[in-house]
């Protein structure tokens, strides 16, 4: 199923996100073209230092999005003392019966839809085929209302989501070897269920810091590609968590499960991480969607540490 590009219409040159009562009116930032999957292809030195190979690549991903996803499952959206206790949260992790959530099946499905879209399935079926395969086996893991819809109705169509879910399943696309193959997959990925703009930008600026990073690439290469495409947006991966901190009572990211809040702030959460646990914890602490949140920036984490320090066997 390739994007119709003709379908969007181009906005205005001062478009801009706006804030009012509380209230977000997403708007896309003027200088990119945001469908264009050229406006993603990052501008730096392309020569890979330090490949992970692809199972391996594959298998952190998978156990860094799970591992972020069960370790914030029971901090979502509730406001605790625990939730402000870093401490804590490292000491008891996984000891206090968190779960898989979607994030942990939709990574999966993504994972499926990769190994069989040259196998069963034609072009136009790559898209939907394991979501609504994984959300028929496991109906009861917190997807949101739209998406049950969209897995349900045979003939729903993208519902023009900027939710973060986009950019929570994404990273098995990672793994392919061109980078221009990452974005295109990642587009169509996003495009079937998340075919607002913000949705679509989430899903390729996760799929191709995670490719980066596979690749040898460091924090700062990272930090610098993803503040290339959220620089003027009300967060921004160039805002420090300290700084995050003072703003966040004052916009509406108290508890945002959209991807122009949660993906600036998971990979600002994996730039200031010393190691995986640590990030996924500041990422924890910081986002009200803590599952999601920790799962996107656990994926990052994952492939650039290559290693978990706590003992995850009741995970």
């Amino acid at each position: 199923m390739f994007l119709n590009f003709n379908k969007f219409k181009k906005q205005n040159k001062n478009d801009k996100i706006i804030i009012e009562n509380n209230t977000e009116k997403v708007v896309i930032k003027k200088e990119y073209d945001w469908l264009n999957p050229k406006t993603y292809i990052p501008d730096m030195k392309t020569e890979y230092m330090n490949k992970i190979d692809k199972d391996t690549a594959i298998s952190l991903i998978i156990k860094g999005v799970s591992l972020g996803d069960i370790a914030g499952s029971i901090y979502e959206g509730r406001f605790s003392d625990e939730r402000n206790n870093y401490k804590k949260i490292i000491e008891t992790m996984y000891h206090n019966d968190e779960y898989y959530t979607d994030d942990t099946v939709l990574t999966i499905a993504t994972v499926d839809a990769l190994i069989e879209i040259n196998k069963r399935y034609t072009e136009e079926s790559y898209d939907f085929i394991e979501d609504i395969e994984m959300f028929n086996k496991y109906p009861n893991v917190g997807y949101g209302s739209a998406f049950k819809r969209w897995c349900i109705d045979k003939k729903a169509t993208a519902y023009n989501s900027y939710g973060n879910g986009s950019a929570m399943r994404v990273g098995p696309i990672a793994i392919l070897d061109n980078i221009d193959d990452v974005v295109n997959e990642a587009i169509k990925s996003a495009s079937v269920t998340h075919n607002h703009l913000e949705g679509i930008k989430g899903a390729v600026i996760i799929a191709v810091c995670t490719h980066l990073l596979i690749n040898g690439f460091d924090k700062d290469d990272i930090l610098n590609y993803a503040c290339k495409y959220y620089s003027e947006d009300i967060l921004s991966p160039i805002l420090t968590l300290d700084e995050y901190e003072k703003i966040r009572k004052r916009i509406s990211t108290l508890y945002s499960v959209t991807c122009m809040h949660t993906v600036p702030l998971a990979i600002r959460c994996f730039y200031e991480s010393n190691n995986y646990e640590d990030c996924i914890t500041k990422a924890i602490m910081t986002s009200m969607d803590a599952d999601t949140c920790a799962a996107i920036a656990g994926c990052l984490a994952s492939v650039y540490y290559k290693k978990f320090n706590i003992n995850t066997a009741n995970a």
